[in-house]
């Protein structure tokens, strides 16, 4: 398995197409966004630290994320609810097992997995609860649940708060925006709640207390101690 991730080609989401009712996100292409970037290595990392092969990518846009990850030597399997996204993703990356489902359907019949990954998707959910209870049906006991979402905490607040650019990350307009903002101790209580233990807490795109995302690793508790 490759040892770093070369540098990617970027797409800022700001030139991402409107999106509307029809077009949901509005994916028109296969480049990946800034964030795929700077949660790549980190996400590469950690699957690689817990020594894992197989992997289910939850909700992975326009498969950039995936694809990378398979060209990594990752077996990859991968599920996407937007039309638009899931069409570009299996155009682009064939070697990827793309489904054309979400967090809300049914994926049993996908099967188990060394890890499942979410990357810049549990922001997005009406109910987030959702997302870690379709990881739990496809994680044994000792596999992990990796998770990114945009990082807030007092420092970064404040700054916010400081710069006026809130409206910048909560998004009012856009179809499929930010609708939630975790802290790293609102997902630790979320995640607890929902059976999961949380392995580690941290970040990655920028500097701590900046980062631009949170990076979470989290395993299954066990059934004696829900």
């Amino acid at each position: 398995m490759s040892s770093s991730v070369s540098s990617l080609p970027t797409k800022d989401t700001a030139t991402m197409s409107s999106a509307t009712p029809q077009q949901d996100y509005g994916w028109d292409s296969s480049l990946p966004t800034n964030s795929v970037e700077y949660c790549l290595n980190a996400i590469k990392r950690v699957l690689t630290e817990h020594g894992c092969q197989s992997v289910l990518d939850v909700g992975c846009g326009n498969g950039a994320m995936s694809g990378r990850l398979k060209s990594l030597g990752f077996n990859m399997t991968a599920i996407e609810p937007d039309k638009q996204g899931f069409e570009i993703a299996k155009k682009s990356y064939p070697d990827v097992d793309f489904h054309h489902l979400g967090v809300y359907d049914d994926t049993t019949d996908l099967g188990t997995y060394d890890a499942v990954v979410s990357s810049e998707v549990i922001e997005h959910l009406y109910d987030p609860a959702a997302l870690p209870r379709l990881a739990a049906r496809h994680l044994n006991d000792s596999d992990i649940l990796v998770l990114t979402c945009p990082y807030y905490g007092y420092t970064k607040n404040l700054l916010l708060s400081l710069t006026d650019r809130w409206d910048d990350h909560h998004q009012p307009a856009r179809v499929g925006g930010h609708i939630k903002l975790w802290s790293h101790q609102s997902m630790r209580t979320f995640l607890h709640s929902e059976g999961f233990e949380v392995l580690k807490l941290s970040g990655t795109g920028r500097f701590w207390p900046l980062w631009a995302s949170m990076l979470v690793v989290a395993r299954k508790q066990p059934e004696t101690s829900r």
